[in-house]
């Protein structure tokens, strides 16, 4: 009778064993601020990225990325399916809809294609922004895999959970990086430093340095002279003043995403210059230190805009040689306004041959 018991016993202990919930399934908890958890499913591997991470498991994977801002899961969604689109042969819409992710309402497509690479493959997007960052998940498989990676991909889906971002006062040089960003617009922009209190005094000063007027009905920015910016060491500068004429000189955004993955928290403002077989980019002001690299040109590998993760902050890279990855942004000569980077890119691509 003890035989049968501890035999009956290790049958059931075998069973459960290959039960879903005794799989040895993992937890990634990313180290940045703000975290995020996400599943490992039994057999996956998770790898941190610059803004996210990615999982894999044999043909199939997941990316997640996140980016600063609020944009519309809605016009993400498009955007993203219609680069995907634009890469892809025979593509084919499967699935689209709404539904929850991160605890949000999110927006999903499903569709199937042909990549570059060759590969047939199944894609699902899903995207949602909770009104300071947007989260952008990618999943693939192989059509002859995707029924049997569905259940995997759908419990990495559910389990994604991004840590609720605090709610802090405002400060000044967190709201001019929220502005210079682009996360937030002018008129809420003004009205949050109204808010930051204190005397007429202390309210006319933030008033001598904040953003020019907006564009006007044209598009274009109106021609009012520029607002100084503050520079660490107290001092003013015009940013509508170039400081050379021959040597090449652009104001851009720098995001500093090592510690965090948020673009409009960890920035510095500064000078980019390209001469004399080098990029050097000098810090002015930032919230995240004030960075300073010189860039040879022959270490450079690419300089392009970004295919996905900044694109909505017309955000570029310069990747090097050996994979080291600087991000930019391009900014207008009043300093408060994001352009598209191409100017820049072709004066690097010019100096690069």
């Amino acid at each position: 009778m003890a035989n049968r018991s501890s035999i009956a016993c290790m049958a059931g202990l075998l069973l459960l064993a290959t039960l879903p919930g005794f799989a040895k399934d993992t937890t990634y908890k990313d180290p940045r601020n703000p975290s995020f958890s996400i599943l490992v499913p039994d057999g996956w591997a998770a790898k941190r990225t610059d803004s996210g991470v990615s999982l894999s498991h044999v043909n199939s994977s997941v990316i997640l990325n996140i980016t600063a801002g609020s944009r519309p899961a809605d016009d993400m969604l498009a955007d993203v399916v219609s680069q995907f689109q634009k890469q892809a042969r025979s593509f084919r819409d499967i699935d689209k809809g709404q539904c929850r992710f991160g605890g949000e309402k999110g927006v999903y497509a499903v569709f199937s294609g042909i990549g570059p690479n060759g590969t047939s493959e199944i894609t699902k997007v899903v995207t949602m922004t909770n009104g300071q960052l947007v989260y952008l998940l990618i999943e693939e498989a192989r059509p002859d895999e995707y029924e049997d990676e569905k259940g995997d991909l759908q419990r990495i889906q559910d389990s994604f959970a991004p840590e609720a971002i605090a709610t802090t006062v405002d400060d000044r040089e967190k709201l001019d990086a929220l502005h210079a960003a682009g996360v937030i617009s002018q008129q809420e922009y003004e009205a949050r430093v109204k808010n930051l209190g204190g005397s007429a005094a202390a309210r006319q000063a933030s008033k001598a340095v904040s953003p020019v007027n907006p564009p006007d009905a044209s598009g274009t920015n109106s021609q009012k002279p520029a607002t100084p910016v503050q520079t660490d060491a107290g001092t003013q500068r015009d940013v509508a003043r170039v400081p050379s004429t021959k040597i090449q000189n652009y104001l851009v955004v720098h995001f500093a995403l090592g510690a965090t993955m948020n673009w409009a928290a960890d920035n510095c403002v500064g000078w980019m210059t390209i001469d004399n077989g080098a990029i050097a980019y000098r810090a002015i002001r930032g919230t995240h230190g004030l960075h300073q690299f010189d860039i040879p040109i022959s270490n450079i590998k690419e300089a392009k805009k970004n295919a996905f993760i900044g694109s909505g902050l017309q955000a570029f890279h310069i990747r090097l040689k050996h994979n080291e990855n600087y991000d930019f942004a391009l900014l207008d000569n009043t300093g408060q306004y994001l352009q598209n980077p191409s100017t820049l890119l072709d004066a690097i691509h010019t100096a690069m041959k």
